[in-house]
């Protein structure tokens, strides 16, 4: 029981860690899209590619 949650909560680290790298990432792409006059949001374009 006790190596099952050790295992969950492993798992949730690794969420929290991935989403901290995906908002750092993404705080750096409007920092760019800035510096050469985009205004867009870095999460459209996904929408955008289509």
């Amino acid at each position: 029981m006790q190596q099952n949650v050790l295992n969950i909560l492993a798992d949730l680290a690794l969420g929290a860690r991935l989403k901290r790298v995906c908002e750092c990432v993404l705080a750096d792409a409007s920092d760019v899209y800035q510096e050469f006059s985009m205004n867009i949001n870095p999460k459209w374009l996904p929408l955008m590619a289509l």
